[in-house]
């Protein structure tokens, strides 16, 4: 499969939850778009069915995320307004001005995660405990190296093929 093949994450989710890891079932979605970007309603019809090419968890975005806020892009709820990083909870439109930059990231952060051992044991967010709210630990997230390295390596194609289109392409990310 290409670095710009469809890559889904539901088999993952089912296998990585039988190791004891922990995914929490949301995935942003990442697509690959020609024409200009232009603003959507969140209700739009156009976004309902809209399947991401490239799934990635939530934790493992999350864990990535200090970095991707270097990425410049466009916030398609606010008219296409500019600004940096990904909208966790909403859209994201990374074009020509963003896409050297992200294939740079993720082609990191995969190289990266290729370092590490099969499962990958990764620190998450900081939980509290519902039995005693002053107790609490942090997520332990395990995560398939070679599939994240996959999918983090599909998002660094994805910006190359929007640098190569001269700004006719662009990638939409669907957050949580």
């Amino acid at each position: 499969m290409g670095v710009c093949g469809r890559l889904s994450f539901s088999r993952y989710a089912q296998v990585i939850h039988g190791l004891g890891g922990i995914v929490r079932g949301s995935f942003h979605q990442f697509v690959l778009l020609s024409g200009p970007p232009r603003a959507w309603d969140a209700k739009s019809s156009a976004l309902s069915g809209l399947a991401g090419e490239l799934e990635l968890p939530d934790d493992c975005l999350r864990y990535m995320y200090d970095s991707l806020l270097w990425i410049p892009s466009l916030n398609p709820c606010k008219a296409l307004s500019p600004q940096t990083g990904l909208n966790l909870y909403g859209q994201t439109v990374i074009t020509l001005s963003g896409a050297g930059i992200g294939r740079r990231i993720f082609r990191a952060w995969a190289e990266l995660f290729r370092c590490g051992p099969e499962i990958l044991q990764l620190t998450g967010d900081y939980e509290w405990s519902e039995d005693e709210p002053q107790m609490g630990e942090y997520q332990r997230l395990r995560l398939r190296r070679d599939e994240i390295a996959a999918v983090i390596e599909g998002l660094a194609g994805y910006c190359q093929r929007v640098e190569e289109s001269d700004d006719r392409e662009f990638i939409l990310h669907l957050g949580i």
